[in-house]
This record gives structure tokens, C-alpha cells and sequence, in this order.
């Protein structure tokens, strides 16, 4: 199974990683996560602190067609 992003779905529980040297990283990660995966951006609630909405990176499963 993999995630699958829908606009008004049912929320899921993450773990958000903060860093502004991450952005180099993503070729690697991308790499690392293969061709079956696509890194996506979405809208997130933070639980900690005001609550706000930040907008994160997230890798989607990829429905491989054969």
C-alpha cells in the first residue's frame, strides 16, 4: 500500500521534518524512493503549536500500468 493524495479526504497522522538545507537533498531522495513514487506537495495541519497549515512534501504512490 501507498499514500494517495484526494483534496477533502479523510486526514492522516505525519511526521513533518523542518530543515532549509533539505531542498538540496530531494534528487537523492527521489532516487532513493525510485520510479514508483512521485514527491508531491500538499497542505498540512501542525498539531503542535498554533495549528497552522503549512504546505509539505510528500511522496504518492505511482499505479504502475503494464
Amino acid at each position: 500500500p501507498s499514500f494517495c493524495f484526494q483534496e477533502g479526504g479523510q486526514g492522516i497522522k505525519v511526521a513533518v521534518l523542518i530543515s532549509r538545507d533539505l531542498p538540496r537533498y530531494y534528487p537523492d531522495i527521489d532516487y532513493f524512493e525510485g520510479e514508483l513514487y512521485v514527491r508531491i506537495l500538499v497542505p498540512v495541519r501542525l498539531e503542535k503549536g498554533s495549528g497552522k497549515i503549512v504546505i509539505c512534501n510528500i511522496y504518492e504512490g505511482v499505479e504502475k500500468k503494464y
